[in-house]
């Protein structure tokens, strides 16, 4: 069985930044995404028309890094592939 083609969309990516304030006004300004929810450090933007409560996830934090990326998949048997 080939496990090829199980990865179906992108879910949401999470990234932390030292420069979380000019990054926050970018998602939101430049590439039009709406903030759903900010809390000591936190935004997290999501996409019109999108499914996903989020499809961003901005965190405060010294050091520039990739938290998280979340892939969705078309069933649960492909995840279980």
């Amino acid at each position: 069985m080939s496990a090829t083609g199980l990865i179906a969309h992108l879910r949401h990516v999470d990234i932390a930044m030292p420069n979380f304030a000019d990054q926050r006004t970018f998602y939101r300004e430049t590439w039009g995404l709406t903030e759903t929810a900010n809390d000591s450090g936190v935004s997290f933007l999501a996409a019109e028309g999108s499914p996903e409560l989020h499809v961003v996830r901005l965190r405060e934090d010294d050091q520039k890094r990739t938290d998280l990326i979340a892939f969705g998949s078309a069933s649960p048997a492909d995840v279980d592939t």
